[in-house]
């Protein structure tokens, strides 16, 4: 899953380029597409980025619970690691339920 969302927030990156290109924004028809299927993959896209930072969030506090020498600091890094954990495990679900609702789309296939 995480491949093709990786795969899919690429092609989401190329849309907003593009919506921004003069010879798209020229084009009525083409910028026209370009911007339904950008609106399109918002959601999906606003929930990766979501899931990667509750990701980031979660790697940082697992590093705290490993190399932190004060164990205030350590208990404090394992609470937020399990809220964080549970809050990450929540949107993997999300994330493949809204995959699987897409999954007619280029980009998720």
């Amino acid at each position: 899953m995480l491949e093709k969302l990786k795969a899919a927030e690429a092609h989401y990156k190329e849309l907003e380029r593009e919506l921004f290109d003069p010879d798209v924004m020229g084009n009525i028809e083409k910028y026209t597409a370009v911007t339904k299927e950008y609106k399109e993959m918002s959601p999906l896209m606003e929930k990766y980025a979501e899931y990667n930072r509750v990701l980031a969030v979660c790697e940082d506090a697992k590093s705290m619970m490993n190399d932190e020498d004060d164990a205030e600091l350590r208990r404090l890094a394992a609470e937020e690691y399990k809220s964080e954990s549970e809050k990450l495990e929540r949107l993997a679900d999300e994330l493949k339920i809204k995959t699987v609702l897409t999954n007619d789309s280029h980009y998720v296939n």
